[in-house]
């Protein structure tokens, strides 16, 4: 019985039909290589290599008006101040008697207080 099937299958065209489906998809990927070779090739062409004196690497001044000299220590000094604010005590606004509280100590004062009723 199982001779009546294999009658039925056409070997030579499926081993056909594999070589020119690997040969097409190795003809594809040589294309897209010497295709992204060339590409490559045109934006190094472009984009010239950096100066390898660590003088000419220097960045020159931005024109004026510049308004941040030093972005590293405005960052670290914005940091310190947020920092500040957030574990003080301070007054925000003493005759409204408002006052800021180290964030720990908020959260401390609002799980001992109940909840808020919810509005319907």
């Amino acid at each position: 019985m199982n001779g009546g099937l294999d009658r039925e299958l056409n070997i030579r065209f499926i081993v056909g039909f594999a070589i020119v489906l690997t040969a097409i998809t190795v003809g594809m990927a040589a294309l897209m290589w010497t295709t992204s070779s060339l590409l490559r090739g045109r934006l190094e062409a472009r984009d010239p290599a950096p100066p390898t004196l660590p003088a000419a690497r220097v960045q020159p001044e931005p024109p004026e008006p510049r308004l941040q000299t030093d972005p590293e220590e405005d960052m670290t000094l914005m940091r310190t101040e947020e920092e500040r604010l957030l574990s003080t005590y301070d007054w925000v606004d003493r005759e409204g008697g408002i006052a800021r509280v180290p964030i720990a100590r908020a959260i401390e004062l609002m799980a001992t207080q109940a909840p808020p009723e919810a509005e319907n």
